[in-house]
């Protein structure tokens, strides 16, 4: 029987990463190479956690600007970026211009406040938004990655690498929110990338039936051909 589908991360909660990840955006470590941003940092210090959390993934993902589509492919999801929103959201622009629209308060109730200034998904957004993570669950199979269990480590490693650029100014709460979007990202990218490998898996038999109809028709056509040439032999020997 399979798991049931998770509940999405909590308004608040999402507005809790969005700002989370402003911040983590723009605050810059005394160790930050300053020649990168702090994204680019941040980046670093996750895949760092990652890699130690599953060390097979490593040799997987070994190419800078391979980790960078895949981080921010993930994040868009996490923090539901107005780029990857149903239409109603494309004018909003960014992150930044979303949390300003939502205002940033600094507890629960200042964050519930603000909730009419952005609706909730509908459920025909939901579910379209689900497709979309699924879609990039499926691209993952183009990453060699054929293990559901490699998208376990990354809420860990995300929560992990936020706690280490905020510092002081993490809380448990943040890490609660991150975990939980994640937790319903990776459910539904599993799911998109178990589709991918069984559909990938039932080509290749359809390709490989082909093959073996294609080979004996020609073994036949072979032997049909010999018998008539036999036959022929036969009759010029006579």
């Amino acid at each position: 029987m399979a798991p049931p589908s998770p509940s999405p991360p909590t308004k608040s909660q999402t507005q809790l990463i969005r700002r989370t990840w402003e911040r983590v955006s723009e605050k810059r470590l005394e160790k930050d190479n300053p020649n990168v941003s702090a994204s680019y940092a941040f980046g670093k210090t996750f895949y760092e956690s990652l890699f130690a959390l599953e060390p097979k993934l490593k040799p997987i993902f070994n190419n800078s600007l391979q980790q960078a589509r895949v981080l921010t492919g993930i994040l868009s999801y996490i923090t539901r970026t107005p780029s990857v929103m149903p239409a109603r959201y494309k004018e909003i622009g960014t992150i930044r211009d979303m949390n300003a629209m939502m205002g940033h308060g600094d507890d629960d109730e200042d964050v519930e406040d603000s909730d009419d200034l952005l609706e909730e998904l509908n459920k025909e957004e939901e579910a379209w938004m689900v497709e979309r993570i699924q879609e990039l669950g499926a691209r993952h199979a183009d990453y060699k990655i054929f293990q559901e269990s490699f998208f376990d480590p990354v809420g860990p490693a995300l929560v992990e690498a936020v706690q280490k650029r905020l510092g002081n100014e993490y809380e448990p709460h943040i890490g609660e929110a991150w975990l939980k979007a994640h937790h319903y990202v990776a459910f539904h990218m599993k799911k998109g990338l178990q589709s991918r490998l069984v559909w990938e898996e039932a080509l290749a038999d359809d390709q490989q039936l082909h093959y073996r109809k294609l080979h004996s028709h020609r073994r036949r056509s072979s032997g049909a051909s010999q018998g008539s040439a036999a036959k022929v032999n036969n009759c010029s020997i006579q």
